[in-house]
């Protein structure tokens, strides 16, 4: 039997899209470094979460979080999609406004009635 490992397929078009990225958060050479290998330790093949990842860094950066508070918040954001997800619409709930709470819950619910069990 031949095993297609995602993370295998996808790595290298992770790792330009991360470096493509990253680059344009100003961040400090070293921290840069760390954040990326991060990124790319953790992606498991899964692009959506990377781009989930970026829009987090660059809503966070936008708010004036130093380079190494960034890191650290990168390391305690979900790897799972599902935990991400959650994660988003919470914030959402907190943050957002009654037609963004309406759409996101929309979006999210249509997300998890279509996946496999």
């Amino acid at each position: 039997m031949h095993v297609i490992k995602l993370q295998d397929e996808s790595s290298n078009d992770i790792c330009k899209f991360t470096d493509d990225f990253l680059p344009k958060l100003g961040l400090s050479d070293l921290i840069l470094r760390e954040v990326g290998d991060y990124i790319k330790a953790n992606a498991e093949g899964v692009s959506v979460w990377v781009q989930l990842v970026k829009t987090q860094l660059s809503r966070l950066r936008s708010t004036g979080l130093s380079d190494m508070q960034l890191s650290d918040h990168l390391k305690c954001l979900p790897r799972e999609l599902g935990e991400f997800y959650k994660v988003m619409l919470d914030r959402l709930e907190a943050e957002g406004r009654d037609y963004e709470i309406r759409d996101g819950i929309t979006l999210f619910s249509l997300f998890y009635s279509h996946r496999a069990p």
